[in-house]
């Protein structure tokens, strides 16, 4: 648990280095990649590393299977991104976050789908540090709440409300992507979010 926590504070510092790529220089990148400047990638692979891992983490709770499906996620994208395409307007498609993070979570279902004696961990678990990366989540419950009681409290919501804060607040996702993602529309996203958040709010005032 201890390396746990240590290897996910290492990822944590390593994040806040490198995200600050706009939405325009991730498709600047994803244009000279696809015109074959392999350098771009590695740009692309340094930006989501931590966020596609921390989802990953959330989700199957090892270190090991985490680290090795955030490589085969990576693997996956860097065969088919020169399938991906831009969106132009008029044009509903998905943006590169959406699209990476839709390999990601498809990628986590085949894990457990191979691994049926595997059972998806309780986030509590996981250790409240999986959750720790997201200064806004206690700010989104207007700062009354422990992060760890939310944690332990997890728990007890849907399978897709623990999508949502997974997505929106562990890996800062926007509403858009994360409907896109889950394929959902984004009321449907607002009404989960408002609802997980209220419950986990209820739970821990009890």
């Amino acid at each position: 648990m201890k390396q746990n926590i240590r290897l996910l504070s290492i990822t944590e510092s390593l994040y806040r280095q490198l995200s600050k790529i706009t939405k325009e220089q991730i498709d600047q990148l994803v244009l000279k990649f696809q015109k074959g400047n392999n350098e771009s990638f590695m740009k692309l692979y340094e930006h989501f590393y931590v966020k596609i891992f921390r989802y990953i983490y959330v989700k199957c709770g090892q270190v090991q299977d985490s680290e090795n499906l955030t490589q085969e996620v990576f693997i996956k994208a860097y065969k088919s991104i020169a399938s991906f395409k831009f969106k132009v307007e008029g044009d509903y498609r998905p943006s590169f976050s959406s699209w990476i993070f839709t390999i990601a979570r498809n990628q986590t279902i085949d894990y457990f789908r191979k691994n049926s004696g595997k059972i998806e961990p309780s986030i509590y678990d996981i250790t409240e540090k999986s959750l720790s990366t997201s200064s806004n989540l206690e700010e989104k419950l207007d700062d009354k709440l422990l992060l760890n009681k939310v944690v332990q409290n997890m728990q007890y919501l849907t399978k897709l409300q623990k999508e949502v804060i997974t997505l929106r607040f562990t890996s800062q996702m926007s509403l858009k992507e994360t409907s896109i993602i889950l394929n959902k529309n984004v009321n449907s996203i607002k009404s989960l979010q408002h609802s997980a958040i209220k419950k986990l709010r209820d739970l821990i005032n009890e």
